[in-house]
């Protein structure tokens, strides 16, 4: 995304890789521990709404 000016100027790219990683490796675990609680849907919006949340 960096490489094709995706991301919005001012991020720090360091930051955003572990924000992401960490919302990546939470969900991933919410949704073993608790698979009716969290749905492929709602872990779809959630990392589309991170994923806006850094982009143009």
């Amino acid at each position: 995304m960096d490489q094709f000016e995706l991301l919005k100027k001012g991020l720090v790219l360091s930051l955003e890789i572990e924000r992401l990683y960490a919302l990546i490796d939470g969900i991933a675990l919410h949704a073993l521990l608790d698979p009716e609680r969290i749905s492929r849907d709602k872990i779809i919006d959630v990392i589309k709404l991170n994923l806006d949340s850094i982009c143009n």
